[in-house]
């Protein structure tokens, strides 16, 4: 069953973003790591490439918890769409938290190595690092799945805000703020699709349904259902024809 009843993006549009992320993932990280080849950084590179390789596995070990969640929000969702909504968001909090600190993570470990060699290689290599993986596993998701979109989206975002973070040098405590307000965003805002579609649903199907079975009483005008015996209005007989 399927809970959205629409998608974060368009087939085309999730099809182009994937390209993007990909052209940057493979430019940049040829880019990144010629470059510390050239300094020195064969270590790094093969570093680079084990994290990359075995990310994927890592993760689908990780998310086990998160399956269990969705699958407990889908069958919640079929019975109480209220309860659903609580364990979307915790499912969606949790998914949050593995790719912020993965995303973390690798950018800290080769931010470590600035000084030994340019930062600018090291920013490269780690941003494919961390989105190869990602795109790989997009490629396997359905093309319509808002999940893909919003993951690799977040990514992109929480790299990018390290970037900025550490090259303005903005102070630990705001930067932690910054980061739960964008991690509650993107894990709230699921559910917020959903109460979103939800409504939506209700409102087209209550205009294309409109009030079946009724029809005017030939006698007063007024409204009666097809199945009434006679006008509660002016006490017509509707049997009679």
């Amino acid at each position: 069953m399927k809970i959205l009843s629409k998608s974060f993006m368009s087939e085309s549009s999730l099809a182009v973003v994937l390209s993007i992320v990909i052209m940057i993932n493979l430019f940049g990280g040829i880019v990144g790591g010629t470059w510390l080849l050239l300094a020195g950084g064969l270590r790094l590179i093969i570093i680079a490439l084990c994290l990359a390789i075995f990310m994927p596995w890592v993760y689908s070990l990780a998310s086990i918890p998160n399956v269990g969640l969705g699958y407990l929000a889908v069958k919640t969702y079929e019975r109480s769409k209220d309860w659903a909504i609580p364990l979307l968001v915790l499912a969606a909090l949790y998914e949050k938290f593995i790719l912020t600190y993965w995303v973390m993570w690798v950018f800290g470990y080769f931010v470590d190595y600035v000084g030994r060699f340019n930062a600018i290689p090291l920013v490269l290599a780690a941003h494919s690092v961390v989105m190869s993986p990602l795109s790989y596993m997009a490629k396997s998701e359905p093309e319509d799945s808002p999940g893909t979109s919003l993951a690799l989206f977040y990514a992109q975002f929480v790299f990018l805000f390290l970037v900025i973070v550490n090259a303005l040098k903005i102070p630990f405590e705001i930067y932690i703020v910054l980061l739960g307000i964008v991690y509650l965003f993107f894990a709230i805002y699921p559910a917020i699709m959903i109460c979103t579609s939800e409504v939506e649903n209700a409102e087209q199907n209550r205009l294309s349904d409109g009030p079946k079975g009724d029809f005017p009483c030939g006698k007063c005008g007024a409204l009666v259902s097809e199945n009434a015996k006679y006008c509660k209005n002016c006490g017509k007989d509707l049997n009679l024809t």
